[in-house]
């Protein structure tokens, strides 16, 4: 490269030029608004994140919980077909019906405090009676069951 051509007067000042402009020009800030806009972005990101946790936990508190009962009902079978003594029956039923009831409101004392942040309060009334019904159906099959076998036991009284 040439040595003149960098010592080019024309081309010096505008070089000066733009360096002074560089120099003067201030800081670049953001358009009117960008703070706001971006607070209430993250606000929408943390409220969709915590929801999604929120619902990850209500999921997994009904899992534990459902095999919960499931534990129970398992260990209740044995007790009920094996049994002779029908008072025996009735305080183990009862002791049992103690345990799960403690251990269903603990559970439901947590999914209370939980839930309402999660699931719209419309939802509530149709989750109460859904609830109700099974509990209803339960509590039927379980009485059938139970009439069943005393039924089978004073049959077999009978015929000994």
């Amino acid at each position: 490269m040439n040595r003149a051509q960098f010592e080019d007067k024309t081309l010096e000042a505008a070089w000066q030029e733009v360096e002074f402009t560089f120099r003067n020009a201030g800081m670049v800030s953001p358009q009117p608004g960008f703070t706001q806009r971006w607070h209430q972005k993250l606000a929408a990101e943390k409220a969709k994140q915590e929801r999604k946790q929120a619902w990850l936990l209500v999921i997994s508190n009904l899992v534990i919980a459902l095999g919960f009962f499931g534990l129970i009902g398992l260990q209740m079978l044995p007790s009920i077909a094996f049994t002779d003594n029908i008072l025996t029956l009735w305080v183990d039923l009862i002791s049992r019906l103690v345990v799960s009831l403690k251990m269903f409101f603990g559970i439901a004392g947590t999914l209370g405090r939980t839930l309402p942040g999660v699931i719209p309060t419309s939802w509530w009334v149709s989750g109460f009676i859904l609830a109700g019904m099974l509990v209803v159906l339960w509590v039927s099959m379980v009485r059938r069951f139970l009439h069943n076998q005393t039924e089978e036991q004073v049959h077999t009284l009978r015929t000994n």
